[in-house]
């Protein structure tokens, strides 16, 4: 206390100190949390204000003006505007995308993810709780470090969470630019549900001294779902009851949420800042929602599963796979035009490919997009999109491709349109042998 009022110096004087402690009639620093909390609670409560002064300057004389505001603290309803200003993003409308579902697992389909919640626990008998929380900043900052080493780039929204036990959790969205892991269902019998996990848990456990559990985002529902609950819950103490709807939500919050008031009062005692956004995560995820509401293209197929669906003529869709170079291109340009659409003042256009204009790219725009970059590598008298669709036909049948699947991948309704690019593939196996065999 300061004269007579709360402070968090005083606090920490009382409580992280083991002789205090014992003042204070517990043995150790777990056994005084319920204490602890109390304190939180009534500093949290105790409401303080700033006094504004505003004075008129100029020859007309004007009253002074006094304004009070109210001071932003933990876990009060200053703080809760603040944070849903900050997160207000999440509460956006929008139309659910699946990633993947349970049917997509099949014998000689893959599915694959970039798209992951992963949280970290903290085993009690690695150290004591107060050693837990003062180093947990530094230990997630080494666990994310390595993990960018081995797999490169990612875009993270981390939060802080206390256990019962008061030892901190850590939960993260973490999305990965660079890098992919093979999924798989997994049912939970405890449980009695369902979730999908990856293969390469180990690998990334490896990084951390304690349980980690992750799973496979599956839908863009549930990346909202999942941050919402963090938001509500832990960064600002609302019960499970009332985030889930159970109830009118009121001013003020609902204390009987254990984890919520442990979490607030544990990362006011240590200073920790409950929640982080990595500077590009809203951006990544902002541009994934917009793609994935292009009429002519599902990107989380493309960036997640290595397919993407087209519509050709007659608005027939047919899938077609889309290799590591396309995709790696696609997400470095992502980051370019996220970049242009926010200078021009045009972020919800929802087009992947965009003009200078920051608007659709038209069917000619493609064009001479094209036409460019092949008159610097070829002397063609034809140059046009079709040209590269006639060559990747051409390259997959040299290769040995059945040609129904060409067919498919080209979306020809009939297979005699498929059959043309036989005949220019045999006529160059003949040049080909009447050029090199010497009997020919």
């Amino acid at each position: 206390m300061s004269y007579g009022k709360p402070r968090l110096r005083q606090a920490r004087y009382m409580l992280l100190n083991e002789e205090n402690v014992e003042d204070l009639g517990f043995e150790r620093f777990e056994d005084a949390l319920r204490f602890g909390e109390g304190l939180f609670s009534y500093w949290r409560d105790f409401s303080e204000f700033i006094l504004l002064k505003k004075e008129f300057l100029g020859r007309e004389e004007k009253p002074t003006k006094f304004f009070a505001v109210k001071c932003s603290k933990r876990g009060n309803d200053v703080y809760e505007r603040r944070v849903k200003a900050r997160l207000g993003w999440l509460d956006r409308e929008i139309e659910d995308k699946k990633f993947f579902e349970i049917r997509d697992f099949q014998v000689d389909k893959v599915v694959h993810t970039s798209l992951l919640w992963v949280t970290l626990t903290w085993d009690s008998k690695h150290e004591k709780l107060i050693n837990a929380w003062e180093s947990v900043g530094k230990e997630y900052n080494r666990f994310i470090s390595a993990l960018r080493r081995k797999y490169g780039k990612i875009s993270v929204l981390r939060v802080w969470e206390a256990y019962e036990s008061g030892y901190p959790h850590i939960h993260a969205v973490m999305l990965f630019h660079d890098a992919k892991f093979k999924v798989f269902p997994h049912y939970s019998q405890n449980e009695r549900k369902l979730t999908f996990r990856i293969d390469e848990k180990d690998a990334i456990a490896d990084f951390w001294h304690s349980h980690v559990d992750i799973q496979a985002i599956s839908s863009l529902r549930n990346v909202f779902t999942y941050l919402k609950k963090h938001q509500e819950k832990i960064i600002l103490g609302l019960s499970g009851a009332i985030q889930e709807g159970e109830g009118e939500l009121t001013s003020g919050f609902d204390l009987e949420n254990i984890k919520g008031l442990r979490t607030l009062f544990l990362c006011w005692i240590f200073r920790k800042r409950s929640f982080s956004v990595s500077g590009d995560f809203r951006e990544v995820l902002s541009d994934l929602i917009s793609h994935l509401h292009n009429s002519n293209m599902v990107v989380q197929m493309d960036l997640f599963g290595e397919v993407i669906k087209v519509k050709g003529k007659g608005r027939k869709e047919r899938v077609v796979p889309l290799g590591r170079m396309a995709v790696k291109a696609i997400k470095a340009y992502l980051q370019e035009r996220h970049k242009h659409l926010s200078r021009v003042g045009r972020m919800r256009e929802p087009a992947l490919f965009v003009s200078r204009f920051a608007t659709r790219l038209t069917r000619r725009g493609i064009q001479r997009v094209v036409r460019k970059y092949l008159e610097r590598v070829c002397n063609l008298r034809q140059m046009s999109p079709h040209v590269l669709r006639h060559t990747f036909a051409t390259h997959m049948l040299d290769r040995g491709a059945d040609l129904r699947a060409v067919q498919e991948l080209l979306g020809h309704a009939s297979l005699s349109s498929t059959q043309i690019y036989t005949h220019v593939t045999t006529e160059r196996l003949k040049r080909v042998y009447d050029q090199s065999h010497p009997r020919a």
